[in-house]
Protein backbone atom coordinates (compact mmCIF):
# COMPACT_ATOMS: atom_id res chain seq x y z
CA UNK A 1 0.00 0.00 0.00
CA UNK A 2 0.48 4.03 -0.50
CA UNK A 3 1.78 5.48 2.46
CA UNK A 4 0.02 9.20 2.27
CA UNK A 5 2.73 11.79 2.78
CA UNK A 6 3.00 14.10 5.46
CA UNK A 7 2.41 17.99 5.17
CA UNK A 8 6.38 18.47 6.43
CA UNK A 9 7.65 16.61 3.92
CA UNK A 10 5.19 18.33 1.08
CA UNK A 11 6.69 21.34 2.09
CA UNK A 12 10.48 20.29 2.15
CA UNK A 13 9.95 18.31 -1.46
CA UNK A 14 8.37 22.29 -2.26
CA UNK A 15 11.49 23.66 -1.04
CA UNK A 16 13.94 21.60 -2.43
CA UNK A 17 11.91 22.21 -6.09
CA UNK A 18 11.35 26.00 -5.43
CA UNK A 19 15.19 26.23 -5.07
CA UNK A 20 16.36 24.03 -7.93
CA UNK A 21 13.86 26.14 -10.02
CA UNK A 22 15.45 29.81 -8.77
CA UNK A 23 19.13 28.36 -9.07
CA UNK A 24 18.13 26.87 -13.11
CA UNK A 25 16.63 30.26 -13.52
CA UNK A 26 19.90 32.43 -12.42
CA UNK A 27 22.17 30.24 -14.80
CA UNK A 28 19.52 30.66 -17.71
CA UNK A 29 19.94 34.34 -16.68
CA UNK A 30 23.27 34.84 -16.76
CA UNK A 31 24.48 32.28 -19.55
CA UNK A 32 25.02 35.45 -22.26
CA UNK A 33 26.93 37.58 -20.11
CA UNK A 34 29.24 33.80 -19.42
CA UNK A 35 29.80 33.19 -22.98
CA UNK A 36 29.89 36.76 -24.04
CA UNK A 37 33.35 36.88 -21.65
CA UNK A 38 34.67 33.76 -22.93
CA UNK A 39 34.50 35.09 -26.74
CA UNK A 40 36.14 38.02 -25.69
CA UNK A 41 39.01 36.09 -23.62
CA UNK A 42 39.42 34.32 -26.65
CA UNK A 43 39.58 37.32 -29.44
CA UNK A 44 41.22 40.06 -26.87
CA UNK A 45 44.25 39.11 -24.29
CA UNK A 46 44.48 42.92 -23.48
CA UNK A 47 47.63 43.81 -25.47
CA UNK A 48 48.06 45.82 -28.23
CA UNK A 49 50.06 43.82 -30.95
CA UNK A 50 50.99 45.86 -34.25
CA UNK A 51 48.59 48.37 -33.13
CA UNK A 52 48.73 51.96 -34.87
CA UNK A 53 49.01 53.89 -31.68
CA UNK A 54 51.63 55.53 -32.19
CA UNK A 55 53.28 58.23 -34.83
CA UNK A 56 55.98 60.75 -35.27
CA UNK A 57 53.59 63.47 -36.47
CA UNK A 58 50.82 64.67 -34.62
CA UNK A 59 47.52 62.45 -34.75
CA UNK A 60 43.93 62.54 -33.99
CA UNK A 61 43.88 58.49 -33.34
CA UNK A 62 40.13 58.51 -32.88
CA UNK A 63 39.45 59.79 -36.35
CA UNK A 64 38.30 56.23 -37.27
CA UNK A 65 35.31 56.18 -34.76
CA UNK A 66 32.69 58.08 -36.90
CA UNK A 67 33.97 61.87 -36.68
CA UNK A 68 34.39 62.33 -40.66
CA UNK A 69 32.59 64.34 -42.76
CA UNK A 70 32.76 67.25 -40.38
CA UNK A 71 33.43 70.37 -42.18
CA UNK A 72 34.76 73.64 -40.96
CA UNK A 73 33.00 76.81 -41.90
CA UNK A 74 34.11 80.41 -42.19
CA UNK A 75 31.84 81.81 -40.11
CA UNK A 76 28.59 80.64 -37.82
CA UNK A 77 26.03 82.79 -39.67
CA UNK A 78 22.61 81.70 -41.12
CA UNK A 79 23.47 81.61 -44.42
CA UNK A 80 26.82 79.97 -44.43
CA UNK A 81 25.36 77.17 -42.08
CA UNK A 82 22.43 76.60 -44.13
CA UNK A 83 24.89 76.63 -47.75
CA UNK A 84 26.90 73.71 -45.81
CA UNK A 85 23.01 72.06 -45.35
CA UNK A 86 23.90 72.47 -41.36
CA UNK A 87 20.77 73.61 -39.12
CA UNK A 88 20.54 76.31 -38.26
CA UNK A 89 18.27 78.12 -34.84
CA UNK A 90 18.24 81.18 -33.58
CA UNK A 91 17.64 80.07 -29.10
CA UNK A 92 16.09 82.99 -27.31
Amino acid sequence: MLKKISRKTWMIILGVVTTLVVIILSIVSLLPSILQNVNNSQLYDGRLVAADYWSPQPKIFSAGLGFDGIIGLPSLDEQTVRAAGGAYRICS
